[in-house]
């Protein structure tokens, strides 16, 4: 009950924007989105304390940053298909209006934008500050009611500012999705940018748009296209072993939290998205999020600033941008 009450305390201290049809919250990390396996309370239990009804989509247990509710059935109903909906624009079409500009992603008919920062264990391959991944996933379950996402088939990582260069490109496992009773293969694209780096092989922070929404898509691109990992990503492929800074990170999940009681807050959260392990925390978060208000039409940008492990890690790091 104490950890319940916690958390709904956390969570109402937590809100980024609130009207009469959503409510926008800075999810922490270790606080799952919705009930299942091994989730004791979830955003959606404390949907009421935000006076909200609806979870409109989701972050990763362990992602913190921007998540959006809806108060209203109307307001649940346009965030819903606003989230399904896919860019108009062919992927061709985005990286040629992308690399004609060496920037930003061209997201104008897209009625959701999402902006991640992720801090991986070194840079893109060959030099590249911005590009995209092309490369198609898939989802395998293991077996105990989890699932792991895959790249299927060849994949490609362009850098936007050298002109459309291929710097990476591979072959995964069969894509299988004509084979009875295997999960189809579902295109997936992310948009990439180096915002700092701690040197030529240091920890890296990244800007990504996903253009799709397929599941741990930046984590599994970062990963296996980029070969990248999120740092504290063990899941796919993040290797602590080998990184010679790791102990920059002890105890630096409550670097900056000034109060006691919020300090053992975020021990607690750590300790629960951990599973009680001691490792790496996931240094994912949802930095923003933009939309169209389901009620006035009006795009609406939200911001949220990064966890306390991560802006930890930033300073250690030096990492400025």
């Amino acid at each position: 009950m104490k950890t319940r009450m916690a958390l709904v305390e956390a969570i109402r201290a937590r809100v980024l924007h609130a009207d009469e049809h959503v409510t926008v919250v800075d999810k922490p990390p270790g606080l799952a989105t919705t009930r299942g396996n091994g989730v004791d309370v979830s955003v959606y239990d404390l949907r009421h304390a935000l006076d909200s009804e609806y979870v409109v989509h989701r972050l990763d247990r362990d992602t913190s940053g921007v998540l959006v509710l809806a108060r209203t059935a109307f307001a649940a109903n346009r965030l819903n298909a606003m989230f399904a909906k896919k860019s108009r624009m062919d992927f061709t079409e985005i990286m040629r209006a992308d690399m004609e500009r060496g920037d930003a992603p061209s997201l104008s008919n897209d009625p959701v934008v999402k902006t991640y920062w992720a801090l991986t264990s070194n840079p893109p391959p060959r030099g590249a500050r911005s590009g995209w991944i092309e490369a198609p996933l898939t989802e395998v379950g293991d077996g105990d009611g989890y699932s792991t996402a895959r790249l299927v088939g060849g994949w490609r990582v362009y850098d936007a500012k050298g002109g459309g260069v291929v710097v990476g490109t591979g072959e995964s496992m069969r894509d299988k999705s004509n084979d009875a009773g295997s999960p189809a293969s579902k295109a997936a694209m992310t948009h990439f940018k180096v915002l700092a780096s701690a040197g030529e092989d240091g920890p890296t922070l990244l800007e990504l748009t996903p253009i799709t929404g397929r599941k741990h898509q930046l984590r599994v691109h970062l990963a296996k296209a980029l070969s990248s990992p999120i740092i504290g990503d063990y899941k796919y492929g993040f290797n602590d072993r080998r990184a010679p800074w790791k102990s920059r990170f002890t105890d630096i999940e409550s670097a900056d939290v000034e109060s006691e009681k919020e300090s053992d807050f975020w021990r607690k959260l750590r300790r629960a998205s951990l599973r009680g392990v001691s490792k790496i925390p996931l240094h994912l978060h949802a930095r923003a999020l933009q939309f169209v208000h389901p009620e006035s039409g009006v795009s609406t940008r939200v911001v949220a600033e990064p966890p306390p492990h991560f802006a930890a890690a930033l300073r250690a790091f030096d990492l400025k941008f």
